[in-house]
């Protein structure tokens, strides 16, 4: 089993995305899109 963490937060995803990884010393970081919104 590999250790994850889920987090759900508001706000700018850059910036999101950015302190996320920078908080949790992150080595990897997967993000999920339907295609509804900016992300394709």
């Amino acid at each position: 089993v590999i250790n994850f963490h889920v987090e759900i937060v508001e706000g700018d995803a850059r910036n999101a995305l950015c302190q996320a990884v920078e908080k949790y010393h992150a080595d990897i970081l997967v993000v999920g899109s339907h295609g509804h919104g900016a992300f394709r």
